[in-house]
């Protein structure tokens, strides 16, 4: 049955980035917070299914199904030594991959003995009220509950974030706000309001949980990176359109991302190559973020129900793979 059910799971999740990748073609024409959706349903289908089938609700009759998990389980089993150890491989490396990049890296802030102060600041409660205002001039309708505070973090790194999950807050370093003028600081404020118009942590962390149940997924690893960045497009799509002013924005997250702190002089070799590998992926994230705003383009602002129709056919696709 386990074994049934990681072949399935592969096969979706080829399937879903296939799907994505034909998508992909309209990416630069979508607007980003339509192709953020349709990336975050690719992610969570292929758990969805399985949770339906053992539920035991109806699934696709057997002779209508594309793809044969029970089979090809059954192959796999009488493969031998040499199938054994070539799945072991792609499916351990994967899940080594999403340990060492994701869950020890949380891990460890977890356990850092002293977080950094928080502080009110009255230059950041302006900016909200200003952004705030913004958002409701621009007719959206931010979700219901406590509107998210904003604090100053008592540190001299770059740092502009979203905290929380019942009640959100905005933090942004002392090192950060000192190097923002206003115009940059309410483009900052904007992103992080647009993450809690979007649905917050809460909705991320829902998208990292069905990541997880699909560790052992390559297919799904690409998926859910590439929805990190789109859910980051989208929110800096989101500041730019409501305040109108994307080079403010775009200045704020070279300011923010522009040049990574070093690896430390006594790191070992393997901290110093990982540091560089960060530094570039980040580098690269950073130049498509601000290419992406200073770009003259009308993205399609595609309708609920394109997206809807696009995840529904994926859906079925999926739901054939029995």
């Amino acid at each position: 049955m386990l074994l049934r059910a990681v072949i399935q799971n592969l096969a979706q999740g080829v399937v879903a980035l296939v799907w994505m990748a034909g998508l992909r073609r309209l990416a630069a024409a979508l607007a980003a917070p339509a192709w953020s959706d349709l990336l975050r349903r690719a992610v969570l289908l292929p758990p969805l299914l399985l949770a339906w089938r053992l539920a035991g609700l109806p699934t696709l009759p057997e002779r209508l199904s594309v793809f044969r998990a029970d089979e090809w389980a059954v192959l796999v089993g009488e493969g031998g030594v040499a199938t054994a150890v070539v799945a072991a491989a792609l499916l351990g490396g994967t899940v080594l991959l999403f340990l060492f990049q994701e869950v020890v890296p949380a891990l460890r802030s977890r356990m850092r003995p002293q977080p950094a102060t928080e502080s009110a600041d009255d230059r950041l409660d302006a900016a909200l009220a200003r952004v705030l205002a913004a958002f409701r001039a621009a007719g959206w309708t931010l979700p219901r509950g406590r509107l998210p505070r904003i604090f100053r973090l008592e540190v001299d790194d770059r740092v502009s974030a979203l905290h929380g999950f019942a009640e959100n807050r905005i933090v942004l370093s002392r090192g950060l706000l000192d190097q923002l003028d206003d115009q940059e600081l309410d483009g900052a404020v904007a992103h992080e309001l647009a993450h809690h118009a979007r649905g917050g942590n809460l909705r991320l962390f829902g998208v990292w949980l069905a990541r997880c149940l699909q560790a052992f997924n390559p297919a799904v690893l690409a998926l859910f990176r590439e929805f990190v960045e789109a859910e980051e497009a989208a929110c800096d799509a989101v500041a730019a359109r409501v305040l109108d002013r994307p080079a403010a924005l775009a200045s704020a997250i070279l300011k923010a991302h522009g040049t990574p702190a070093p690896a430390p002089a006594d790191a070992t070799p393997w901290r110093r190559a990982r540091a560089e590998v960060v530094r570039r992926a980040n580098a690269a994230a950073t130049r498509d973020r601000v290419e992406r705003l200073l770009k003259p383009s009308r993205p399609w602002a595609a309708p609920p129900l394109f997206v809807t129709g696009a995840s529904l056919l994926l859906a079925l696709l999926l739901w054939s793979l029995g």
